[in-house]
Order: C-alpha cells, then sequence, then structure tokens
C-alpha cells in the first residue's frame, strides 16, 4: 500500500470575526467534508500578505488571538482536508 498524500485546502464557510476587547475571535462552519483541522491567517492590509497565526491546525470552528485596539486587521481561513487517495489491493 503506498503513503497518504498531502493534505488539501480548501476555503471555509460563513467565516467570520467577532472583536472582543484586545482579542478577537474568528468562527467559521465546521466543515462537513473529513478535515485534518484549520488554518486562521491575518493581515493588516486588505489582500496580505497574511501570514498563519496558528503554530499547528486548530481542530475546533473558532480561534481567539490578541490584537492591538488602535489597529485594523483582515482575516481568512481554510481548511486542511484530509487526502485519502484509493488503494488497490493485489495479491
Amino acid at each position: 500500500m503506498g503513503a497518504t498524500e498531502p493534505a488539501r485546502a480548501r476555503s471555509m464557510m460563513d467565516f467570520a470575526v467577532q472583536p472582543v476587547s484586545h482579542s478577537a475571535t474568528a468562527f467559521w462552519t465546521a466543515s462537513s467534508a473529513s478535515v485534518a483541522g484549520y488554518n486562521v491567517y491575518r493581515s493588516p492590509v486588505p489582500g496580505g500578505p497574511y501570514p498563519r497565526l496558528n503554530s499547528s491546525l486548530v481542530t475546533a470552528p473558532t480561534y481567539d488571538n490578541a490584537v492591538l485596539a488602535s489597529l485594523t486587521y483582515f482575516y481568512t481561513g481554510r481548511s486542511s482536508e484530509l487526502y485519502r487517495p484509493n488503494f488497490r489491493f493485489v495479491p
């Protein structure tokens, strides 16, 4: 049998950010597909670049992070879909 191929990225649905004091909570609709997790990105300018905020995949459809009250941020996110290739068993 072969090795599992790398995960594929997919846009997240209903992505939104709610500011709260000196933090922001990003939330989205969980994927109906099998996903390994999610990545959340933030930029101080529209159009990016958007560096990734999380160091490992986020497994819940929410992510909290600290922000400075005087700045505007732009967020985006992607799911990391599990890719399961079809295997063929040959005796």
